[in-house]
C-alpha cells in the first residue's frame, strides 16, 4: 500500500511538471508573436487559456493589451475589467482602463466612487475566495484543537486561556464569511461592457424616447431585466433601458 501510495505521488507530480512545462512554453509562444506585433496569433492562444480556465489577472491584462493594439476598444476594456475584478488594487490594470477609456467617443464622465468601497474591494481581492475560506478554516481549526486540550480531549503541552480560544474562532469565522464575500464580488454578474452602439431608453420598448446612445466600451450595471431588456446604471449614474443584445457582461470563468 505504501508503495502504491508514492508511486501515485510521483506519477502526480510527473504530470504537474508536464503540466506546468506545457503551459510556460504555450505563455513563451504567445509572448513571442506580441513581440512582433502578431497581435491575432497571440490573442488566440491567450483566450484558450482563458477557455480552459485560467484566471490569472496577468492573463487578461495581455488580452487587453493586445486588443487595445487591435483598435478594439470594448474588447480591450473587458478584458481589462475582468483583470480588476481579480487585481482590484493593481494601478497598472486602473491606468489602463482609464487610458482606454479615453478613446470612446462621447464617453459618459464617471462619478468618483466612495473611498470606502473602493478599500473593501480592494480587501477582498487580497486573497481568492479559496485562499480566505481557508484561512478561516485553520484559525478555527487551531480554535477546536485547543479547546479539546482544555477539556482533555486530546494532550497537549501547549494551551492557550479559554477567553482568547474563542478570539481565533471568531477570527476564523471572520475570515470564513471574507471568503463568501469574495466569491460573491469575484463571480457577480451585474456589470457588462457595451459591445456596440446603443440606444438608451427611458422604458423597455422601442417607442420610448432616447435618451442618449452609448458607445461601445461603456461599462454600466445591471439595475433590472425586463424580457431582452436591461435597466441600467451608467458611470455618471444616470440610468436607462437598453437592449441586452447590447452587452457583455463582465465574468470570471463559471460559478
Amino acid at each position: 500500500m505504501k508503495s502504491f501510495t508514492i508511486s501515485a505521488l510521483f506519477i502526480f507530480l510527473a504530470f504537474s511538471i508536464q503540466a506546468g512545462n506545457a503551459l510556460k512554453e504555450r505563455m513563451d509562444r504567445a509572448s513571442q508573436f506580441y513581440s512582433e506585433s502578431k497581435y491575432a496569433e497571440a490573442l488566440e492562444i491567450w483566450n484558450g487559456l482563458v477557455s480552459s480556465g485560467n484566471t490569472d489577472p496577468n492573463l487578461f491584462f495581455n488580452i487587453g493589451s493586445a486588443e487595445s493594439l487591435l483598435g478594439h476598444i470594448p474588447e480591450s476594456i473587458l478584458a481589462y475589467e475582468r483583470a480588476e475584478r481579480l487585481s482590484p488594487a493593481d494601478n497598472r490594470i486602473n491606468d489602463a482602463i482609464k487610458k482606454e477609456r479615453a478613446k470612446i467617443d462621447n464617453a459618459v464622465i464617471p462619478a468618483s466612487p466612495f473611498f470606502l468601497i473602493e478599500g473593501y474591494h480592494d480587501f477582498l481581492g487580497i486573497f481568492r475566495p479559496g485562499g480566505w475560506v481557508l484561512l478561516g478554516l485553520l484559525f478555527m481549526g487551531f480554535a477546536l484543537w485547543q479547546w479539546l486540550v482544555s477539556i482533555n480531549a486530546i494532550r497537549s503541552y501547549n494551551l492557550i486561556p479559554g477567553r482568547k480560544i474563542w478570539y481565533f474562532a471568531g477570527t476564523g469565522f471572520f475570515f470564513f464569511m471574507v471568503g463568501i464575500l469574495s466569491y460573491h464580488q469575484l463571480h457577480k454578474q451585474d456589470e457588462a461592457i457595451v459591445m456596440s452602439a446603443c440606444d438608451c431608453r427611458k422604458a423597455a420598448s422601442e417607442e420610448s424616447p432616447l435618451t442618449r446612445t452609448l458607445s461601445p466600451g461603456e461599462k454600466v450595471r445591471i439595475i433590472d431585466q425586463i424580457s431582452d431588456w436591461n435597466n441600467v446604471s451608467l458611470l455618471n449614474l444616470d440610468d436607462c433601458w437598453v437592449k441586452t443584445s447590447c452587452l457583455k457582461y463582465i465574468e470570471i470563468g463559471s460559478r
